[in-house]
């Protein structure tokens, strides 16, 4: 179960990494807009962990987890987690 979300997450981040590809969104973002938190998050997200498996991978709580996920979508400009997983990838602030 847990691959297949990761699977589902990894191509949709792909996905949307090449759409704002190909509408010219390249430039838009600023580097280093998130925290190391909040990269740690996207990157754990990006490997396919719920937030609970997050929350416990960094021994804090899973409110703590959402906050983060908040943050960085608003922070990114996203509206889903995909999207700002794609966004961050896209950006420099994570690599995968």
């Amino acid at each position: 179960m847990l691959r297949e979300h990761s699977h589902e997450t990894h191509l949709a981040a792909v996905l949307a990494y090449e759409r704002m590809v190909a509408i010219g969104l390249g430039n838009a973002f600023q580097f280093n807009l998130l925290s190391e938190r909040e990269r740690e998050c996207l990157l754990w997200l990006c490997a396919g962990l719920r937030v609970a498996a997050i929350a416990d991978k960094l021994s804090i709580g899973e409110s703590a987890v959402q906050l983060y996920i908040t943050n960085a979508k608003r922070k990114l400009g996203a509206k889903t987690r995909e999207q700002a997983v794609a966004r961050a990838i896209f950006s420099g602030e994570i690599t995968i």
